[in-house]
């Protein structure tokens, strides 16, 4: 399940990316709609064993982890934790058809701090009243939030697309949906523990833009809980439109500071982040077409804001990126393949008349997409599309793309981000000598 070798995103990867699954099946006239799965309802993680487990082995400066499937995920995560390996990022597979939470996976990767353990627990919420419960729970016993990962089950099953089918006005499929319980959602929450530290947070999930609340109505009480010491920590996707419910956090030791506002733009979000930032914004938290500002002084900053949710406008634009500089890139939430996934990147660099351009030569990049074509033409693989590769294929893709990735971390490289973008695309950062 785990590869020691630094090697990353495999077989999970190469289904997203040449299966079937990146497109929702549509239901055909004359098909006996077959009923649904029962839906899972609130899971939580189980208890950590008294005994951790024992830690001989060093397994290197990175481990990469993936396809681990749910009820799996606290056994693995505390392996590792155990021995001195803390999560760098999680991200979830994406559920499709008639899928359930129960089917989620997962893959990420850890990195070693041999000054600490850490143990991690999780659990899966549908409304922000349980969310906040269990939340609070966890935090009692000294855990505190890591990773928010919103999904949707059966968006695109066969009955979803039969009832969608009948309907044309997108209130009344929202509303079907809940009565049939098809395109259910919810959130998976990951919380992490350090290991001997004694540390008591509160958390508390917001409306932040819903179908029954709008920004303006819900800020007053946002600002509220800012003023007793809560700072927005993650954002939780309806999967619908803009709306979000907002996670709050009040931790002792990191005091909210300066002004906060609620930004949604369905359209030219990076425009308008980019003029905030001429006002002094900077970007605290993005999600679907919405996002948090924060704001500590009126000093404008020199810097623009450009979203990339395909792969092939990203790549097209790097070349300018790189001779302009990044100042950071960061993975938010869109709906792809009847899910939500993490596979929209905010590029965040210089702005034209900033006079800190520089050529930025100390971040890479590798994509899957662009390695498939490359590795299949230097094995003569006769591919008129992707979803042509064989079994066999694959396996040798998967093992051609690990080997480039640990070749790149030897290189001096660590992973800064990696995400989904029309595929698997990591984002590396030359090491700090």
């Amino acid at each position: 399940m785990i590869e020691r070798r630094i090697g990353i995103i495999t077989t999970l990867f190469l289904l997203f990316v040449y299966t079937g699954t990146w497109q929702p099946a549509v239901a055909q006239s004359g098909i006996k709609v077959p009923t649904p799965t029962p839906f899972q309802e609130t899971v939580v993680s189980p208890e950590l064993e008294k005994e951790p487990p024992s830690c001989e082995e060093d397994f290197g400066e990175v481990v990469i982890f993936h396809g681990i499937e749910l009820e799996k995920l606290a056994g693995e995560l505390n392996k590792y934790g155990n021995c001195g390996y803390r999560i760098g990022n999680i991200l979830k597979g994406h559920l499709g058809g008639e899928e359930t939470v129960m089917q989620l996976t997962f893959y990420g990767f850890f990195e070693q701090d041999k000054a600490a353990k850490y143990e991690y627990a999780w659990f899966v919420a549908r409304g922000p009243g349980e969310a906040q419960t269990l939340a609070n729970k966890l935090a009692e016993k000294g855990f505190y939030l890591k990773k928010v990962q919103p999904f949707i089950e059966g968006a695109c099953s066969e009955r979803a697309q039969k009832i969608e089918k009948e309907s044309n006005d997108s209130d009344d499929i929202l509303s079907k949906f809940s009565k049939f319980g098809l395109g259910r959602k919810g959130a998976f929450f990951l919380f992490e523990r350090k290991a001997g530290e004694a540390k008591k947070n509160e958390y508390r999930v917001l409306d932040a833009f819903t179908i029954r609340t709008r920004m303006r109505e819900n800020k007053p009480k946002f600002d509220e809980f800012v003023a007793k010491g809560f700072r927005p920590v993650a954002l939780w996707w309806l999967g619908f439109s803009s709306y979000h419910f907002v996670i709050m956090e009040k931790d002792e030791a990191i005091k909210p500071e300066g002004e906060y506002i609620f930004v949604s733009k369905q359209l030219g979000t990076d425009k308008k982040l980019t003029q905030l930032a001429k006002a002094g914004y900077t970007l605290a938290l993005t999600g679907s077409d919405f996002a948090i500002l924060n704001r500590v002084d009126h000093k404008p900053l020199e810097i623009e804001y450009e979203s990339f949710p395909y792969y092939g406008n990203f790549k097209k634009q790097l070349p300018k990126f790189q001779a302009r500089g990044i100042v950071d890139v960061i993975a938010t939430t869109t709906f792809t393949s009847c899910d939500a996934i993490e596979g929209e990147w905010f590029f965040i660099s210089p702005s034209k008349k900033s006079k800190n351009k520089s050529q930025t030569e100390n971040l890479k990049f590798l994509s899957l997409y662009d390695f498939t074509d490359e590795y299949a033409k230097q094995k003569g693989w006769d591919l008129k599309r992707k979803t042509d590769l064989i079994e066999a294929h694959k396996k040798e893709l998967q093992t051609g793309f690990n080997d480039k990735v640990y070749e790149t971390l030897k290189e001096g490289y660590k992973i800064k981000t990696f995400g989904l973008i029309d595929g698997p695309t990591v984002m590396f950062e030359r090491r700090k000598q």
